[in-house]
């Protein structure tokens, strides 16, 4: 299946500004550049919690994201650097979907099991 676009689960403004970088916005570029994709920031962080060290059950209620997304891009690539809970990653599906993409693919570097 033809991908319109690469996009991420963006970090917290603190977090961003604490590392001087967002990783996972670094692997879809990456992955981007690799895979000839356009690579387009559509999400946008509502909460300003971080997840690290956050319990689980926390981390399942905290983090929010809204979304907007162009009529061109209804089949989106979604990267996260790792998925602890999956909280983070079902939370930016869930605003990608409320914007009308039909088809996601949600890839991590890595996942805590």
């Amino acid at each position: 299946m033809p991908w319109d676009v690469i996009t991420w689960a963006p970090t917290s403004d603190k977090r961003r500004r604490e590392r001087g970088v967002d990783q996972s916005e670094l692997i879809a570029r990456h992955l981007g550049a690799i895979m000839q994709y356009p690579v387009r920031p559509l999400l946008r962080k509502l909460t300003a919690h971080t997840q690290t060290g956050a319990s689980r059950s926390d981390r399942l209620s905290q983090v929010r994201f809204v979304a907007r997304v162009p009529t061109q891009y209804r089949s989106v690539i979604l990267v996260d650097d790792v998925i602890t809970t999956g909280a983070t990653m079902h939370a930016a599906v869930v605003a990608l979907r409320a914007e009308a993409v039909t088809n996601i693919l949600s890839l991590a570097v890595a996942s805590v099991c």
